[in-house]
C-alpha cells in the first residue's frame, strides 16, 4: 500500500474540546439550579458528566489511533525497506514514504524528522516517538532500528525483518482474542439458543395435544 486517506488528530481533539463547551452549556443550569438550592447531586452530576464523557471520547480516539499505528506500521515499514533498498538515505527515505503513505504513522513520523530537523537527535526523537503513541509495534521498531544503527547493520534487512516479527505478533494477538471471545460468544448462544429451543419443544407439545387435554391436564 502507498496510499492512505486518514483522518486529522487534530479535529478530533477539536472536537472533544467542542463537546466540553457543549455539554458545559447544555449542563450549567442545572448545575446553577444545584448551587442556588443547595442540592449537592445537581452540582455535582453536571461537573462529572461534562468531565467524563469527554474524556472518554478522548481516550477511545487514543487508543483507536494506536491500534492505526499497530496495523499501518508493518506495511510502512516494507515500503520504507524498498525506498532505502533503491539508494534513497534513511531520511529523506522516512520523509518520502510518510508523503504517500498517510495516516497516524506518517504524523508520527513527521514529528520525528521535524524534531531532528530542529536540532534533536536521532535517538531522542524516536524515544520521544515511542513514549508519545505508547505503542508496543513503534517501541519495537524503536529499539531495533536503534540498535541496528548502532551496530551498523543493514537497513534494509533490519527493516524487513521487523515488519515480519510485527505480523507474526499481530497474528498472535489476533489468535489470543479470538481465543478469549469463543467462551464468550458460545455462552451467549447457550443462552439464547435453549430458551428458544425450550419454547419451540413446548409448542409443537401444546399444539399436539390440543386444547382439550391441556384444559383435563390443568383441571385435573
Amino acid at each position: 500500500r502507498m496510499s492512505f486517506g486518514h483522518t486529522s488528530t487534530g479535529a478530533d481533539v477539536d472536537a472533544v474540546l467542542a463537546k466540553f463547551v457543549m455539554w458545559g452549556i447544555v449542563l450549567a443550569p442545572i448545575f446553577l439550579f444545584g448551587v442556588t438550592a443547595g442540592n449537592l447531586l445537581y452540582v455535582v452530576l453536571p461537573v462529572v458528566i461534562v468531565g467524563v464523557l469527554p474524556m472518554a471520547q478522548l481516550s477511545g480516539l487514543a487508543r483507536k489511533r494506536r491500534e492505526a499505528i499497530d496495523r499501518d506500521l508493518p506495511d510502512f515499514l516494507d515500503v520504507l525497506a524498498v525506498t532505502v533498498s533503491a539508494g534513497l538515505g534513511f531520511r529523506s527515505a522516512l520523509a518520502t514514504v510518510s508523503r504517500r503513505f498517510g495516516g497516524a504513522i506518517s504524523e508520527e513520523i513527521n514529528t520525528v524528522l521535524h524534531q531532528i530537523t530542529n536540532g534533536a537527535s536521532v535517538r531522542s526523537a524516536f524515544t520521544a516517538m515511542r513514549d508519545r503513541t505508547r505503542s508496543d509495534a513503534v517501541n519495537e521498531f524503536v529499539t531495533a532500528y536503534l540498535q541496528a544503527e548502532e551496530l551498523g547493520a543493514p537497513l534494509a534487512d533490519t527493516l524487513n525483518q521487523i515488519a515480519a516479527d510485527m505480523r507474526r505478533a499481530n497474528a498472535q494477538r489476533m489468535r489470543q482474542q479470538a481465543a478469549k471471545i469463543e467462551p464468550r460468544i458460545s455462552l451467549v448462544m447457550t443462552m439464547v439458543l435453549i430458551p428458544g429451543a425450550l419454547v419451540i419443544l413446548v409448542g409443537g407439545m401444546v399444539l399436539a395435544m390440543g386444547a382439550d387435554q391441556i384444559g383435563g391436564i390443568l383441571g385435573g
